[in-house]
């Protein structure tokens, strides 16, 4: 299970760095250990259970449509052991005293909680679904953990019969309403989401790929000549290896290693692209010219899809967005609701006030396949006022790779 897993989380490439359903399976398994812990030491129930709490309140705090993750947890207690509701109510409670009390003490701070979180998702980003064809070509790509994910069901259903499906340890009651409340909680999210991109199965697979290969070990043992079963788990693993593995991001890294290049990992590093013809590299020589070249004590602001030069930097930045997606995002209707006209008045006005020495705009196409987006080079422009009120008081200054640096004058 931890190889399929593994091999399913490198499949993603560049697009799984850092995404929230990669936290929310670390934190979702946390939880499920001290929730077990609950009815195995009673001396320390409070604790494990408080600690659970804490952990599985992470993933709908990550993601609201992870959120019944919490019911689900909340009813196994309640069948195996009341003692442990309260301790584990109130560790989901702290959690989200901890992430929202800061927001209640600065003036319209929970306005913008709801905005930013709430509004955004279910105004501007969540319409945004994936057509039918989209859903296809992933599927497809993801077809191999796909099956055994179909081995996973399977085998819940058929554990009963007389065939390698047998090979399931029976389950308790309590803990298949858990297995099959957290998968039905990852699937709607999936299909809430409507996107249906890798990592959006990573919670539904985490939940079904132990089953599936649990089956899959089965059909091994049932091979009664044992250069077959060889034979057939080296095709497997050549089939993940061959066809699954990012060849294509990992060459890089070994040919510069292979080659003894001094630093050869960061300089294989700084040519992958995030976008056709965007390098990363680009982003560290951004932030190496305005480090090198900006007066102390100025600042900057950077439009752009990713926040690649913000990491990079040292100095402070103009605006609190360090994507230019918040601002550029249109409804499906091509509208911008208030709460986001807000943003983009605000936007404007913090530069207008701060007057940032460089301006770095960024022409990568933003958006996802279906549902293009112009880069912020242009959809800059496109924010009333601007042009009018923030480009005269800049001059073009140079390109570096796909950014464009104006400076004030």
């Amino acid at each position: 299970a931890l190889v399929v897993w593994n091999f399913h989380y490198i499949s993603e490439g560049f697009s799984g760095a850092g995404q929230r359903d990669s936290f929310v399976c670390f934190f979702l398994l946390l939880g499920t250990f001290f929730l077990f812990k609950t009815n195995r030491t009673s001396s320390r129930t409070i604790v494990y259970s408080f600690l659970s709490g804490v952990a599985i309140a992470m993933t709908g705090a990550i993601r609201i449509t992870y959120f019944p993750f919490i019911l689900v947890c909340t009813m196994y207690l309640w069948m195996t052991n009341k003692n442990a509701l309260l301790p584990f109510v109130a560790g989901v409670c702290l959690l989200f005293a901890v992430v929202i009390v800061p927001y209640c003490i600065v003036p319209q701070g929970l306005e913008q909680f709801y905005d930013s979180t709430i509004a955004f998702n279910a105004q501007l980003y969540g319409p945004l679904r994936a057509s039918f064809h989209e859903i296809l070509v992933q599927l497809v790509s993801q077809k191999a953990f796909l099956a055994i994910m179909l081995l996973g069901i399977a085998g819940m259903i058929f554990r009963n019969r007389k065939i390698f499906f047998s090979e399931i340890p029976s389950i308790p009651k309590p803990e298949r309403i858990l297995i099959v409340g957290f998968g039905v909680t990852a699937f709607l999210s999936l299909v809430v989401m409507g996107r249906y991109w890798p990592y959006h199965f990573e919670p539904l697979m985490l939940v079904l790929l132990p089953i599936g290969t649990i089956i899959i070990v089965a059909l091994f043992r049932s091979i009664p000549w044992h250069t077959a079963r060889i034979a057939g788990a080296s095709l497997l693993i050549g089939y993940f290896v061959l066809r699954v593995f990012p060849q294509g991001l990992v060459r890089p890294f070994l040919v510069e290693w292979l080659r003894g290049t001094p630093n050869g990992l960061l300089a294989a590093q700084a040519q992958l692209e995030p976008e056709p013809g965007f390098i990363l590299a680009d982003d560290a020589a951004v932030a190496s010219f305005i480090e090198r070249t900006m007066p102390n004590g100025e600042r900057f602001e950077c439009a752009s899809r990713q926040a690649g030069v913000r990491w990079r930097m040292h100095r402070e930045s103009a605006t609190r967005y360090t994507t230019f997606y918040a601002i550029a995002m249109t409804s499906p209707h091509g509208t911008h609701p208030d709460f986001q006209q807000k943003w983009r008045e605000a936007y404007l006005d913090s530069l207008f006030a701060i007057r940032p020495y460089y301006l770095i705009v960024s022409d990568e196409p933003m958006g996802f396949s279906d549902h293009p987006m112009p880069s912020p080079l242009v959809s800059i422009h496109q924010i009333e006022g601007f042009d009018s009120r923030i480009m005269p008081m800049y001059s073009f200054d140079t390109i570096i790779g796909g950014y464009e640096i104006l400076k004030r004058k």
